[in-house]
């Protein structure tokens, strides 16, 4: 070896010294010849004990012959490798760390061995750990959470079926307990679909509504066209809007159509723009009547009080036919 390659051989395990990372080199067979002051720290032992292969006492043994086979088979390849696995420390305990190791080409393109570094990874491990196990709680506690108010809404459903089955369908009384139904059902349903989706705070809203319309047109002649856009919304904006067009569409059902129901035209779009979400119905009944000439809408103070509480705003046009727009802030 020249007096420059020796000189540089010098510098470099100073520097490797004074690394805030553990640092190994190993031979072109494979044996490892030098380990930097950090690996000698953590291990307690001399750079002696541990050249060669006496680096493979400080390996737990259930990690061991994993590591020497990913080691032997990279160094064949002359392929860098990455393994993790417990470490001895120097007080007696296993450390998680992870090992990087890349081959060694001279400037004559020679292969001459390895060289790696292991970083100390066991307070992340440990978190990860803790955070999984927080998170599979979490998830047991949420669907818990799911069953027994799913149980609830079918409760009161029930109650609501068994009130109804007592009464004229065309009763005041009647109406208001199938109106309560669908509003209601409509919880339900969102509720079940935060237990299937990725992501508890967010649910797909396009989905809930093609359900909700199939569901409000079922047993009727009238032609429906959609335009709905994919779309996912927290919980508390997608079950106000599902609300709303609950109340829409019960109410484009129950009064733009009577005596049509055969020839009726309805069309409902679901669009985001700009951070807001337009949902908006048209149909081609008789129009709305002006705010004047028509009483006071329990359903339509619904939509509007429902609306509000999203930052959004509900716009009415009467004719011809009737539109309602309602456009609502997308986040929480």
């Amino acid at each position: 070896m020249t007096g420059q390659h020796l000189e540089a051989e010098s510098r470099f395990r100073i520097m490797a010294d004074a690394a805030p990372v553990m640092m190994w080199v190993a031979d072109s067979s494979a044996d490892c010849v030098w380990f930097n002051a950090s690996w000698l720290r953590f291990t307690g032992l001399s750079l002696q004990s541990k050249t060669g292969h006496g680096w493979k006492q400080c390996v737990h043994a259930d990690d061991l012959e994993r590591c020497v086979s990913a080691y032997h088979t990279a160094f064949d390849a002359r392929l860098p490798f990455s393994m993790e696995y417990r470490l001895l420390r120097h007080d007696g305990t296993w450390r998680q760390v992870m090992d990087h190791g890349v081959p060694i080409i001279d400037a004559d393109s020679r292969f001459t061995g390895y060289v790696g570094s292991c970083i100390d990874v066991h307070e992340d491990r440990a978190r990860e750990i803790l955070v999984s196990d927080l998170l599979r709680d979490r998830d047991v506690l949420l669907r818990e959470v799911h069953h027994r108010v799913k149980n609830n809404f079918q409760m009161v459903m029930s109650m609501i079926g068994l009130r109804y089955n007592h009464l004229e369908a065309q009763s005041v009384e009647g109406v208001v307990l199938r109106e309560l139904q669908a509003r209601i059902g409509i919880m339900a349903a969102i509720q079940e679909e935060l237990v299937s989706q990725p992501h508890a705070d967010r649910i797909d809203f396009a989905s809930q509504l093609r359900r909700l319309m199939e569901t409000m047109h079922d047993g009727t002649q009238v032609e429906v066209n959609a335009e709905i856009e994919a779309l996912e919304m927290p919980v508390d904006r997608a079950l106000s809007l599902g609300l709303i067009a609950t109340e829409l569409l019960s109410n484009v059902y129950k009064h733009a159509f009577r005596g049509r129901e055969t020839d009726g035209r309805l069309w409902v779009s679901l669009r985001s723009i700009g951070g807001m979400v337009v949902l908006t119905l048209r149909d081609d009944g008789p129009g709305i009547p002006p705010p004047e000439a028509r009483p006071r809408s329990v359903g339509l103070q619904i939509v509007e009080a429902l609306a509000a509480q999203g930052d959004g705003e509900v716009e009415v046009d009467t004719a011809p036919g009737s539109t309602v727009r309602v456009r609502m802030k997308a986040l929480a």
